[in-house]
Order: structure tokens, then sequence, then C-alpha cells
């Protein structure tokens, strides 16, 4: 096995065990981490698709 992606197992697999692989838990944790960061996250709306070429439908 290539040894980064064995580092990086090992690393996944200690960090789940601090939360007892609890998802709700390593999400807020991570969430802290972000808020810690002190960088400004923005989330956008999704844009909408404007199609460029006539497409017939049933086709």
């Amino acid at each position: 096995m290539d040894d980064v992606l064995a580092e990086v197992r090992r690393i996944r697999e200690a960090y789940g065990e601090r939360f007892g692989f609890d998802l709700a838990a390593i999400f807020e944790d991570i969430r802290e981490k972000e808020r810690e960061g002190g960088h400004v996250h923005v989330t956008l709306p999704p844009r909408r698709i404007v199609p460029t070429v006539d497409v017939p439908l049933g086709v």
C-alpha cells in the first residue's frame, strides 16, 4: 500500500475514534474549526442552467 494512503487512513481512523465515529460530532468539530479559522464561508444559491441550443424533447 502507498505510504501516503496508509498515513491518511491512519489519521482518519484516529480522528474518527476521537468522536466515537459519531458523524454529527465530527461534523460539529469541523464546523468549529471553520469558525475558529476566521475565514468567511459563503453559500451561493444554485445557478439556473440556460440552454444554448434548442434540443427537441421526446426524441
